[in-house]
């Protein structure tokens, strides 16, 4: 599944990839397959990370690239968990992937949400868990749905169930041959427009360069 904006499995220019491990439902047997997604440091945007624990022992198997730990950054918190099978030595195994939010729910900026929708079967949750900007199975207006085939556990606890695990991404506009999300702080605007401001942190969270907070011992005179 090719990332949208960049039409291949690779992240945008300003961003980096976090692989989570899954089984993919694109196959008859079990194949293992990796759930990449990804993130940036801009402080605007809403999307804070994410992290995989084993959901047997809460062993951490892949830690939040934005911490280091399976753990949300200072100021955001987990929102969404969503419950995947993933492969080892031949066996499917229960995992917990958890996502982290901004805990002001500031206006998404390049990201959307995301929603996992199973397949119509006798185990299955339908959807579960929902986007919380939309409150169902939906990506908001002006977003491109990112739809990943993963396997997911069944109400039986046994039986592997086809779904779709969707990523919610902004809509980039496209400058010249440059097709980039242009509210991050390395495109602002337009393709490799850095966003910044003296002393003060800045956000690109509406595609304007805008002072998102002061530094200690300075403030906003505007």
């Amino acid at each position: 599944w090719p990332f949208p904006e960049s039409g291949s499995c690779a992240c945008p220019s300003g961003s980096s990839k976090v692989d989570m491990n899954v089984i993919s439902a694109c196959r008859s047997t079990l194949t293992a397959a990796k759930w990449s997604s990804c993130y940036n440091t801009d402080p605007g945007d809403s999307f804070k990370g994410l992290f995989e624990r084993d959901d047997y022992d809460n062993t951490c198997l892949v830690p939040n690239p934005l911490t280091g730990s399976c753990s949300c950054p200072q100021g955001s918190s987990s929102y969404q968990e969503f419950f995947v099978l993933e492969l080892y030595q031949g066996l499917d195994y229960l995992s917990r992937v958890e996502v982290c939010y901004q805990n002001s729910r500031i206006p998404w900026s390049t990201f959307g949400g995301m929603y996992m929708l199973d397949d119509p079967h006798p185990y299955g949750y339908g959807c579960s868990p929902e986007n919380p900007y939309t409150g169902a199975c939906s990506c908001p207006p002006g977003t491109l749905a990112q739809t990943m085939r993963v396997k997911a556990p069944g109400s039986d606890g046994r039986t592997p169930i086809d779904s779709s695990l969707v990523i919610c991404q902004r809509k980039s506009a496209t400058v010249g041959s440059c097709a980039l999300p242009l509210t991050t702080l390395p495109n602002c605007g337009s393709c490799n427009t850095p966003c910044s401001r003296t002393n003060a942190a800045a956000s690109c969270s509406s595609g304007n360069c805008a002072i998102l907070a002061g530094n200690i011992g300075y403030d906003n005179c505007d």
